[in-house]
């Protein structure tokens, strides 16, 4: 991986609710629409572990919602308009 890093932060909605309850299997639960941020972040491998914690030091509150943290391998990374590859495309 390289040293450089990217953030990107997008907005969207998704239909709120947790995973089913015993009070609420079988019966029709009302879900709402929730505003929700996506963050995406692409950091070199040696960072990769001090920016997950400080991530889950900052987020966490205890409360169904806090989200997940998914970590993968970001092979390649290319700059359309410019034709950059890597890290001068981040």
């Amino acid at each position: 991986m390289w040293a450089s890093r990217a953030l990107r932060l997008p907005r969207f909605e998704a239909l709120g609710g947790n995973a089913a309850t015993p009070k609420s299997i079988g019966r029709r639960v009302p879900r709402r629409v929730c505003a929700k941020t996506k963050i995406e972040i692409a950091v070199d491998d040696a960072l990769a572990e001090r920016v997950i914690e400080a991530i889950i030091n900052t987020a966490r509150t205890g409360k169904v919602g806090d989200g997940k943290i998914f970590v993968f391998d970001l092979e390649q990374v290319v700059r359309i308009r410019t034709g950059e590859r890597d890290a001068s495309a981040i």
